[in-house]
């Protein structure tokens, strides 16, 4: 009687074949994490920078002589005041702009609401919200995103987590 050979995998290699997929997977999923989280930091870090250069670039128009800027929102002969000024940026910028959008979710991309600041523990941070405000001491308008949530880890870094600027109103 001629003996039937076996063809296919027995039960030990198809358990190593499974764990060994199981931990690629673990692998896979935490560095997906990863990639994710420096991302949203990305766009959070180009937001503000394009926020500041564009605000930055309408006022220069009102400085070479245009008579309006900001998308229509802002009559340059009225840019004496910062809070008009941004006013003007959040009718342009903050109601579902094709521009860009916050990478963290749902909150507006750029706002004029007041931020409590980036600071662990405080509630809430809109992680990736380019908030704007009027600095009428300065005769500037500041901007001010936070681009993660702070950790409160020791020696933890302001500027791991949020971006601060000014932009000169003076004509």
């Amino acid at each position: 009687m001629k003996r039937k050979k076996n063809k296919g995998f027995n039960l030990i290699e198809l358990l190593v074949v499974v764990a060994i997929i199981g931990i690629l997977a673990s692998v896979g999923v935490v560095a997906y994490s990863g990639y994710t989280a420096s991302a949203k930091k990305g766009a959070a870090k180009s937001n503000h920078n394009s926020v500041k250069k564009w605000i930055q670039n309408e006022l220069q128009k009102c400085n070479v002589g245009e008579r309006t800027s900001m998308n229509g929102n802002l009559t340059c002969a009225n840019r004496a005041t910062e809070q008009t000024v941004v006013t003007a940026v959040i009718a342009s910028l903050a109601t579902n702009s094709d521009d860009m959008i916050n990478p963290y979710g749902s909150a507006d991309a750029v706002t004029s609401t007041a931020n409590t600041g980036c600071v662990a523990g405080n509630d809430p941070i809109f992680e990736g919200t380019v908030y704007v405000s009027a600095d009428a001491t300065n005769n500037e308008i500041d901007i001010h995103t936070c681009i993660a949530n702070p950790t409160g880890a020791t020696g933890e870094e302001a500027s791991e987590w949020e971006m601060s600027d000014s932009v000169s109103n003076a004509g």
